[in-house]
């Protein structure tokens, strides 16, 4: 599942470099044969089983209606010249400073953890909008950092767990599955990444169309983007402390170390 996941951000990056060619070539369309490396033309149509909703140099999402499904599944693919991978990472992971930010939380906890396996279990209710109700969701949350790839990755899938009963308080979304991948342009704690999100949920009620057209064009734009501003916020936060109170990767740690001790498991 990990490998899949770095291929799936490679493919990507090769795709989106090919169309920013295209779109600046005004003579001669670029060939699919004679492309290699990054906008390699081998990948112009991996994407093509999916519904392009915004696609930018530097922003785009896809859609696919799953199998059997009137529910969708998105993948959001950006680039930011003004944050580290650090960062990104740990305003996403940092259950503490997200409770600072996010208006919309209710409840946000971690209800176990495992250091050894970096496993974790987190509650978190959040407001929807209105007039549709709170929802619940109970995931396990892991990331993993490839040195040798230079990349981070970020998964949590839904699950059920003893301390977390469901109630008649909030709807539970089940299933839930969000996979984040990280990939500095040069070093983790130097600013420039790409990430590739891909992400779907069931919220339990029928969603008209309109709405899952606001998820797209509105609702995940402004989430990703929100994400970037409070990564700023929390590196500079973080700036003249030797090791952020709360930050799992950084330029002290050694890689190798750290993951030999948090393993990710496929």
């Amino acid at each position: 599942m990990i490998d899949s996941c770095v291929a799936d951000m490679h493919h990507i990056e090769n795709l989106n470099e090919y169309t920013r060619k295209q779109k600046s070539s005004s003579k001669d369309k670029i060939s699919e044969t004679n492309n290699t490396g990054n906008g390699n033309g081998n990948d112009s149509h991996y994407m093509d089983d999916w519904e392009c909703v915004i696609d930018k140099d530097t922003f785009k999402i896809w859609r696919k209606q799953m199998a059997d499904s009137h529910l969708y599944e998105y993948k959001v693919f950006g680039r930011f010249y003004d944050i580290p991978a650090t960062a990104f990472l740990d305003v996403q992971i940092d259950l503490e400073f997200r409770k600072t930010w996010d208006k919309m939380v209710i409840n946000l906890e971690k209800v176990e953890e495992d250091k050894e396996s970096n496993n974790e279990i987190v509650h978190w209710v959040t407001r929807y909008p209105y007039p549709m109700y709170a929802r619940e969701y109970v995931y396990r949350r892991r990331f993993k950092v490839f040195e040798e790839e230079k990349v981070i990755v970020l998964v949590s899938r839904s699950t059920d767990h003893e301390k977390c009963p469901e109630t008649k308080d909030y709807i539970r979304v089940k299933p839930y599955s969000s996979v984040m991948v990280i990939k500095p342009h040069t070093e983790f704690d130097q600013n420039g990444l790409d990430y590739l999100m891909t992400y779907h949920d069931d919220p339990q009620a029928p969603i008209p169309s309109v709405a899952y057209k606001w998820i797209a064009r509105s609702g995940l734009p402004d989430f990703v983007e929100r994400l970037h501003k409070e990564a700023k916020n929390y590196q500079d936060k973080c700036k003249g402390r030797k090791k952020p109170k709360t930050g799992r990767i950084h330029k002290e740690v050694d890689i190798q170390q750290y993951n030999s001790a948090h393993p990710l498991a496929a």
